[in-house]
């Protein structure tokens, strides 16, 4: 049951993972003039859903009554973690580099997956 209700975020962890180790030839260069150029808002999409995902997935599964539980925190520490784990390893990939804004960007994607996720859950229970 766990893996049925969390295929989708295991998925979505891979393609952030390849996306962020991708040799910097292999990505567009887009000029950061501004706090919320693409780049960061790229960042900050990714690491939303991965956490909605996350914290959507571990609030369904039924295998670990804990997890369920404390799914929204236990999500976002996951994911902030993955997130910040990932922009260090650039350091080590062939022409990138870890950025504290793209750390930012990333922090704040995951924050606004969890709180989306939250702000679904009320609006349904309202209804």
């Amino acid at each position: 049951m766990f893996f049925r209700t969390n295929w989708l975020t295991l998925v979505w962890a891979a393609f952030i993972l390849i996306l962020m180790l991708l040799p910097g030839k292999h990505i567009p260069h887009i000029e950061d003039t501004f706090v919320l150029s693409p780049d960061k808002l790229a960042h900050i999409f990714v690491f939303l859903v991965l956490a909605y995902l996350m914290v959507r997935g571990f609030s369904r599964q039924h295998q670990y009554s804990w997890l369920k539980i404390k799914a929204l925190p236990i999500s976002l520490i996951i994911s902030v973690s993955y997130s910040l784990t990932l922009e260090g390893f650039q350091y080590f990939s062939e022409q990138r580099t870890v950025d504290v804004y793209d750390a930012l960007a990333n922090l704040i994607g995951c924050l606004l997956g969890c709180a989306i996720y939250q702000l679904l859950i009320r609006w349904q229970a309202f209804r």
